[in-house]
């Protein structure tokens, strides 16, 4: 489920509609949600407090975002994906310390390969038998 101003490939009030329809699925069959938001934050967070009462749980998929965001995120009770962006000091830098503020618990490890690699860390070509 995902909210993504970055590449607005649909109209906001089209995917603003589409997470609330995919919410409301996610209630009705008590599945936990994975979710992920680029330069939407405050539209997805105001989306997510009207359904967090019915929803059983979830992911923040590929976390870069703020403290605050972070703070809200948990607070909500989702888990946090962290992936190979925290690698990038370039990008990931800011994540270092709001390490420290994820519960355990609640921390996902993601590689989101090949997409978010640590920026050192280059794949090995696929052999001509996994082509």
């Amino acid at each position: 489920m995902v909210l993504d101003y970055f590449r607005d490939f649909s109209p906001r009030p089209v995917q603003q509609a589409a997470f609330h329809r995919q919410l409301e699925v996610a209630a009705r069959v008590r599945k936990p949600v994975f979710l992920h938001q680029r330069d939407a934050h405050e539209d997805f967070l105001a989306i997510l407090k009207e359904h967090r009462s019915t929803l059983i749980g979830g992911v923040t998929h590929c976390f870069t975002g703020t403290a605050h965001e972070l703070t809200a995120y948990l607070e909500l009770g989702f888990a946090i994906g962290i992936t190979g962006w925290i690698c990038d000091e370039r990008r990931g830098a800011h994540l270092l310390p709001l390490m420290k503020e994820i519960p355990a618990e609640r921390l996902l490890l993601e590689t989101d390969g090949p997409y978010l690699l640590p920026r050192d860390l280059r794949p090995k070509p696929a052999s001509r038998k996994e082509k």
